[in-house]
């Protein structure tokens, strides 16, 4: 297996959503919230609730996202910042949700990043939804785990 080259399987707009569109949003959100008090209070109360739901869901998803590359014999992971290598055999599962567009690799041992891999693969597949991912059958094939299983609803 160390013969096999890298290959990106996360999406190339990972980076957009995991840091670009947060300051856009909070920069535009507290802007928003911050002229609009100016103005009128009542702004103030309708414009809050949404600038701390916008935040608390990039906190619960955009933030988690991560680069991954899948090379020979383990899985390069990066948060543009510090970068990691995971070998195939610390794998425990692959789970990909299809309704919010990410990837999460379950690992048998906790890393830097955690016990757990947040990604975006490559949307191009998506546009059939109940198809499993090739990013997920890679990593399932190369850690040597069963193929994933698509629940239906």
């Amino acid at each position: 297996m160390s013969g096999l080259g890298s290959i990106r399987l996360d999406s190339r707009f990972t980076i957009f959503w995991k840091v670009i569109f947060p300051i856009i949003w909070v920069s535009g959100m507290a802007a928003l919230c911050m002229f609009g008090a100016m103005k009128d209070a009542e702004f103030l109360a309708i414009t809050a609730p949404i600038f701390a739901t916008g935040f608390l869901w990039m906190f619960l998803t955009n933030f988690k996202y991560k680069r991954v590359v899948a090379q020979g014999n383990a899985l390069r992971v990066s948060n543009f910042i510090h970068e990691i290598t995971v070998p195939y055999s610390q794998v425990l599962r692959v789970k990909q949700t299809n309704l919010l567009r990410f990837a999460t690799i379950y690992l048998k041992e906790s890393t830097r990043f955690g016990a757990n891999i947040v990604f975006l693969p490559n949307k191009y597949y998506y546009l059939i939804p109940w198809r499993v991912h090739p990013s997920t059958k890679l990593i399932l094939e190369r850690a040597g785990l069963p193929p994933y299983e698509q629940k239906r609803a």
